[in-house]
């Protein structure tokens, strides 16, 4: 699709749209207004990357990680771990469980700065800030008691060398007293210098474990926010006009998909594989009502140049005035063949065309109504000898001739397919400069094929938003089968269709000054 083809779209489904967002938009403001008030808290808190064991003993410590993000994730899952959440409900005294509580949390971390920020949601301002501050309390506990285990399996490896250095002592002090040697007293007292070294690291992890904070540090403590971070309705509306659009769009252009209509003169054109000749706006009175005969009752209005805009694109198509018989027909019934056949009739017949209009629809008589003559005699009385040709043929306007349809015959496909029919076209050919033949609709009974092969071409009535295109490549077929050539398409009931439309207003406001 074009550009132009998407905003016609969207223009013809406007108010389907239009809807959609409003019903989005009014359904999530409801929403939002029921929903009770939830308020918002953070804390924020401070990781340091250390083992306080190897640290105490002067043992090198791990390098920063070369994946700082990846540490912070970890510490985040860990905020989230049912354990924390526990212990902060004990703390606050709640009666929910861990899993509730995680789902009021939302945890996210920074690798650049190693913050880790902890947001609480509650229905009310002070529970959402206890709730951030028991779970950051809990996780900086759950840090120092585990760097304190770290201290005190630190302390109990030393204790542990302690003893065996003490054994190792006791063990060269015998050895001493029975073989004194110069060899012995050296490792004795190097065993001694370890002894005192363990005891000293000893007591300064003893002190540590008393001293240990952990590696979490509080640097920010949640407040109560007293305005309420949801619902809010007015964002809510806005963001439901939005879905809405997207919504209503998708619809739209889903709709227009599934519609098989002829929604476009140049699509109109393509079905028939034929040139657009004409764009025939509806020519309506104050009241709204429809006018047939716009050339007639309107002669300086705008449908009626649209026919004499058809009229002088007829003349260029037939410059050769090869054209002697021209079929005007559709493919289903209301397209309106028979006001384009009338009107197009009349203007040709104003420019000095000498011209006769055959109605050969004996089921209904639009053309000869809307030019005020009678039904009969007509073509049927002609063709079955009840009627001479010359009193059955009435004088229209502007020297127009016509012959009605008359009375309906029993069988009209084979009186229009009988060699009679073909003989009184050859003899009103011979006194005309074009008989224009309006024929019923190709799909809705067999005398507009029939009728096509006494025809030299046809033109094809459509009328805009109505034709589908299975109903366009099944007319294109019954008149390829009997071998009519197409000059053309002449849609009518154009709206709001490019240049037709453009030509509509510019002779509307030119009429209405005049």
């Amino acid at each position: 699709m074009q550009a132009r083809e998407y905003f016609t779209v969207i223009g013809e489904r406007k108010w389907l749209i239009l809807v959609a967002m409003i019903i989005v938009a009014v359904g999530a403001y409801a929403v939002s207004v029921g929903q009770p008030a939830q308020y918002q808290s953070e804390a924020v808190v401070l990781w340091a990357q250390r083992n306080p064991g190897t640290a105490v003993l002067g043992m090198p410590q791990p390098q920063v990680s070369n994946f700082p993000d990846l540490e912070i994730a970890t510490q985040v899952g860990l905020v989230q771990q049912p354990g924390i959440a526990e212990q902060a409900i004990l703390d606050l005294g709640l009666n929910i469980t861990p899993e509730a509580l995680l789902r009021k949390l939302s945890v996210s971390g920074d690798g650049r700065t190693s913050l880790i920020t902890i947001t609480a949601v509650d229905a009310t301002p002070q529970g959402a800030a206890a709730i951030a501050n028991a779970v950051a309390g809990a996780y900086a506990r759950s840090s120092r008691d585990a760097n304190q285990r770290s201290l005190s399996s630190a302390a109990d490896e030393v204790r542990r060398s302690l003893e065996a250095t003490h054994r190792q002592i006791a063990a060269l002090d015998a050895s001493e007293a029975i073989r004194p040697s110069t060899a012995n007293q050296a490792e004795l007292q190097a065993s001694r210098n370890l002894y005192g070294t363990l005891l000293a690291q000893l007591q300064k992890l003893q002190s540590a474990q008393e001293l240990e904070t952990g590696s979490i540090s509080i640097v920010g403590t949640a407040v109560a926010d007293p305005v309420p971070t949801s619902p809010k309705p007015v964002r809510d509306a806005a963001l439901g006009l939005a879905v809405g659009l997207v919504l209503g769009l998708g619809i739209a252009f889903i709709s227009n998909s599934l519609d098989t209509r002829l929604k476009s003169p140049e699509e109109a054109s393509a079905a028939y594989a034929a040139p657009l000749l004409g764009q025939i706006p509806d020519e309506r009175t104050k009241k709204g009502e429809t006018v047939d005969a716009a050339v007639l009752a309107f002669p300086d209005g705008p449908v009626a140049e649209s026919y004499r805009g058809l009229r002088n694109n007829m003349e260029f198509v037939n410059f050769d005035r090869s054209i002697k018989t021209l079929m005007v027909t559709s493919a289903i019934p209301g397209e309106g063949k028979s006001t384009v056949a009338a009107n197009l009739s009349v203007v040709l017949a104003q420019a000095g065309w000498r011209v006769v209009l055959v109605v050969v629809d004996f089921r209904r008589t639009a053309a000869e109504s809307l030019l005020g003559l009678a039904r009969s005699p007509g073509l049927s009385e002609v063709l079955a000898g009840t009627s001479e040709l010359a009193s059955a043929i009435q004088d229209g306007p502007a020297g127009l001739r016509v012959l009605s349809s008359g009375e309906t015959p029993r069988s009209p496909s084979d009186m229009l397919g009988s060699a009679a029919m073909r003989l009184l076209l050859a003899v009103l050919v011979e006194s005309a400069d074009l008989v224009v033949v309006d024929t019923p609709p190709l799909l809705a009974v067999a005398d507009a094929a029939t009728i096509a092969r006494w025809a030299d071409a046809a033109v094809v009535v459509t009328r805009d938003g109505m034709t589908t295109r299975e109903a366009a490549r099944m007319a294109r077929e019954h008149l390829d089968g009997v071998g009519e050539r197409v000059i053309g398409v002449v849609v009518t009931g154009v709206k709001n269709s490019g240049a037709a439309r453009s030509g509509y207003d510019i002779y509307s406001g030119y009429y209405r000054k005049e």
